[in-house]
């Protein structure tokens, strides 16, 4: 009997996160035939895997390729966005800066996630942690300050407790809950 576990089938989740990543490498300057051969490989893979048909394959190919060439057009620089998930994470903080996204999803688990904030990731973000443009006099029309006072009282608060001996995700996780309750 062999040591080697079955292999894992070929799921419509995963041909849609490989191809989504080789149209990515496609129109972010990856040689185009390489891309394509890639591409090419997990289409039979799927139909293979009788998962999806070589048209489905195609046409989910086509949208995503026309959605970031959009996305393109309109952001100019900026990261490609995530394949949208079928649950939990959808839309995740629109995509983009993956410091700010990586400091709000730490900040969130340690405020307990969705049962601990009693709100969704991207509810939390725009609460305590409003982006803004860089540079200028951003935000000078609400009196200069381009920080929230929410996020002010709530880096205040989570100091306070901070300094009185809990340890910062405890800190966090108290200090959401009283903004919240008022």
């Amino acid at each position: 009997m062999s040591d080697v576990p079955p292999k894992k089938p070929y799921t419509e989740d995963i041909f849609k996160k490989e191809a989504d990543l080789f149209i990515k490498g496609f129109l972010g300057g990856f040689p185009k035939n390489d891309m394509n051969n890639l591409l090419k490989d997990r289409i039979s893979k799927i139909e293979d895997a009788g998962v999806m048909s070589t048209e489905e394959a195609i046409d989910f190919i086509k949208e995503r390729a026309d959605y970031l060439k959009e996305f393109i057009k309109e952001n100019p620089g900026e990261t490609f966005p995530e394949l949208k998930a079928d649950g939990g994470r959808i839309g995740f903080l629109e995509g983009g800066d993956t410091k700010y996204n990586a400091m709000v999803t730490e900040m969130y688990i340690k405020a307990g996630g969705k049962e601990g904030t009693g709100m969704d990731i991207d509810t939390f973000a725009e609460k305590y942690f409003k982006k803004f443009s860089t540079g200028g006099r951003v935000n000078y029309d609400e009196g200069g300050s381009s920080v929230d006072p929410d996020t002010l009282a709530l880096r205040k608060r989570v100091e306070e407790l901070m300094d009185d001996g809990e340890t910062f995700g405890d800190a966090v996780r108290k200090a959401v809950k009283e903004l919240e309750n008022g």
